[in-house]
């Protein structure tokens, strides 16, 4: 016979029920919530990590100066925050360090500068805006600013949204600390076994083919020696380009596409520094008296193997000391993308009456990886002109809160262009 179930058996069922679904719905609701977490998380860093990405592809680029323009480079002044004033920086920082101003140039691919821009990054509570506002055309191939960027002729300034989910934007600015200018350890690119050590062999090459004059080197152990400059004091305005060899090439083998090839990582600052020393000839025995900044040319800057220039990337201007107690040449560089199998040139353009006769040597030829530890982010008095041209990085804290989940990120940005010391 059967039998069903008593009141006692079903209100027992009843109850075990109820704590299993009870124990369910709790389990359900905490992978819910833990799903809905583990998602913010994801969320916020990837939209983090992106958004610095983008700070400091244009804070990396702050103040590059220098125009490649018919064969030779023109030093620019409106990307230096107040000429006016002397102020030779390239930006202006707020107090509460969450709205920074700068300027830099925008160049085409062949690496001709088409315009300056001023570029402003600000946190209003939390929204995190990006505006843009053209300066001057330096392109007459540029017939227009573009619309994400106008003149302040054209209109209002353009102003974008970035991120409303931003917690906190600050930007601390750094100095690079003197006395680690060169690091002697692994980091060293060129030479791979350290630096400024006797028996360090490299040579310089000169470019040839169209639009280049040649100048004669002779490469010993660590130094090279440049003479015969050709002149510029005839119609033809030329320059020539001396492009770094690794080693000591025998037989004359002075072949400038044989250039050393280097892969520089983005946002990473590398350093390059090297000995000028400018000797007086009986022919010409005041050569730095003659040679006049501005007139004369001498820079170093990267090219590709073919002699093309990399358009991001702008050249340093670098004078030959009076003196030869003050003979080091130091300048520091970082680029926006990965960019591999690229070469270091010299471009020398001299115009002065008798400076192409004098001689110059450079010796202890050297390129290195700069890392975080070799700035310091102390308290800058950024009132102080002279102060806001030794800026040369800055340190991003970035955090951006998804629901109750906060993502953050400290990037250290190098920012080498900016003020005057090189």
């Amino acid at each position: 016979m059967k039998r069903g179930f008593t009141l006692v058996e079903l209100i027992v069922y009843m109850g075990l029920v109820g704590i299993i679904v009870v124990i369910a719905g709790q389990a359900f609701s905490d992978s819910t919530r833990f799903r809905v977490r583990t998602e913010n998380m994801l969320q916020g860093t990837a939209e983090a990590d992106n958004l610095s990405q983008m700070i400091a592809e244009d804070l990396s680029q702050m103040g590059a100066k220098f125009v490649l323009s018919d064969g030779s480079d023109k030093l620019e002044t409106d990307i230096y925050y107040d000429d006016d004033n002397s102020d030779h920086s390239s930006f202006s920082l707020n107090a509460s360090k969450d709205q920074i101003s700068f300027k830099k140039l925008v160049y085409d691919n062949k690496g001709v500068a088409e315009y300056s821009q001023l570029i402003t990054w600000r946190l209003e509570g939390t929204n995190l805006y990006r505006s843009c506002r053209s300066i001057e055309k330096k392109s007459s191939s540029l017939s227009s600013f573009p619309a994400d960027c106008p003149h302040e002729d054209e209109g209002e300034t353009f102003e974008v949204l970035i991120s409303d989910k931003v917690s906190q934007f600050q930007l601390t600015p750094g100095r690079r600390i003197q006395d680690a200018d060169f690091r002697m350890d692994a980091s060293t690119y060129f030479p791979a076994n350290g630096h400024f050590a006797a028996g360090r062999s490299f040579a310089l090459a000169s470019r040839t083919g169209s639009g280049f004059l040649r100048v004669e080197t002779l490469a010993s152990g660590s130094n090279v020696e440049l003479s015969q400059f050709p002149s510029n004091t005839g119609s033809e305005k030329l320059a020539t380009q001396l492009y770094l060899l690794e080693g000591n090439p025998t037989g004359g083998d002075l072949d400038w596409k044989k250039c050393a090839r280097f892969n520089f990582q983005p946002y990473k600052t590398y350093a390059i520094a090297f000995q000028m020393i400018a000797f007086a000839t009986k022919a010409n025995p005041n050569f730095m008296r003659d040679f006049l900044p501005g007139t004369d040319h001498i820079s170093i800057g990267l090219r590709k193997p073919d002699g093309n220039v990399i358009p991001y990337v702008s050249d340093f201007m670098v004078y030959p000391s009076e003196s030869n107690d003050d003979y080091n040449r130091y300048v520091e560089f970082s680029v926006p993308q990965q960019t591999d199998d690229v070469c270091l040139a010299f471009t020398v353009a001299l115009f002065s009456p008798l400076v192409w006769k004098g001689t110059m040597t450079v010796s202890n030829f050297a390129v290195t990886l700069r890392d975080e530890a070799e700035y310091s982010f102390a308290a800058f008095n950024l009132d102080d002109k002279e102060e806001k041209k030794k800026v040369k990085a800055f340190k991003l804290n970035l955090a951006l809160k998804y629901g109750k989940e906060v993502s953050r990120i400290e990037k250290m940005i190098p920012t080498p262009d900016n003020g005057t010391e090189m």
